[in-house]
């Protein structure tokens, strides 16, 4: 099992620029893979279950169970993505991880490199943030776009008063 654990890597390469849309492309081919993997150890497990830990046949089979998730995840590095952890895939967008987690349908969480899956967040989280950031910036920088709509007139000064002799 040792050997399961190391290819779990957060040092692995892998392509920075996946978008949103690009991650999702990669979804159904992810989610096949898992499924096919979850299968395959699910049958090893439900032997494995039977057999005296230590034996020939107990070592055999859960040399086997191994290889099943080191082939996923050779698989998931093979089309870009990052096994982070059994089931989990990350897709560096060159700011953090877009972060996919069987049985979900599609890309719906990030978190950033310093966090994990259990600091990630929903996309529409991270979208009204990063809006509410941007419009800060804006706003400090003065490059927030002005209003089309007319200033409000000043008020009129007092008129001066000329001293009279």
């Amino acid at each position: 099992m040792a050997k399961v654990f190391n290819i779990f890597s957060t040092e692995e390469g892998s392509p920075k620029d996946f978008s949103i849309e690009s991650a999702n492309q990669l979804i159904p081919l992810v989610k096949k893979y898992t499924e096919e993997a979850m299968r395959e150890t699910q049958k090893v497990g439900m032997k494995l279950e039977y057999l005296q830990k230590g034996s020939p046949q107990f070592k055999a089979l859960s040399s086997a169970h191994d290889q099943v998730i080191i082939r996923w995840a050779e698989r998931i590095h093979r089309i870009g993505g990052l096994a982070k952890g059994l089931w989990t895939v990350d897709f560096d967008n060159g700011q953090g991880y877009l972060c996919w987690n069987f049985p979900e349908d599609k890309i719906e969480h990030f978190h950033t490199y310093e966090e994990g899956f259990k600091q990630r967040k929903k996309l529409s989280e991270v979208a009204q943030s990063v809006s509410a950031q941007t419009a800060d910036s804006q706003l400090e920088l003065g490059t927030k776009k002005k209003s089309k709509s007319q200033p409000v007139p000043k008020k009129p000064s007092a008129p001066e008063t000329q001293p009279t002799a």
